[in-house]
């Protein structure tokens, strides 16, 4: 495709559904989430990616399964390096690793690879041509 200036881009990304069973064919997709370690709005962004996506494998830094929502048992789910360290609530002093743990996945070889991240999920790399999207969470601030 061909914009105005004459650049070539890639045609747009659809999302038409295979089937009432299948999730939107997107190809193959892997799912990218800082730490599955908690029961919260986060998490249930990526059950609910995992469920329109039940072959997408699930990437993140730690997993901690009693900690987090019981759907995610029986998912492939793929931990780093920081999954071996024996942290609960002390996970955030780990910070200056994280960035390490993402890259330690290598490229993720999937055609698009959703990242949901409100901190360090979004550095993981795909392999080149594929599509990497985030879904970034914010934390709301009281005033």
């Amino acid at each position: 495709m061909q914009s105005m200036n004459g650049a070539t881009r890639s045609p747009p990304l659809t999302c038409a559904a295979d089937t009432a069973a299948d999730g939107p064919s997107l190809g193959r997709v892997a799912i990218v989430h800082d730490y599955l370690n908690q029961r919260g709005g986060a998490e249930k962004v990526v059950l609910e990616l995992s469920n329109i996506w039940p072959q997408a494998p699930i990437y993140t830094s730690l997993y901690r399964p009693d900690s987090t929502f019981d759907e995610f048992r029986g998912r492939d789910i793929r931990t780093s390096f920081l999954d071996r360290i024996p942290v609960d609530r002390g996970f955030r002093n780990l910070f200056p690793l994280y960035p390490a743990a993402f890259w330690s996945f290598g490229e993720i070889d999937a055609d698009v690879v959703l990242a949901s991240s409100s901190e360090w999920a979004h550095m993981a790399r795909a392999v080149e041509g594929a599509v990497h999207a985030v879904y970034c969470h914010t934390r709301s601030l009281a005033v």
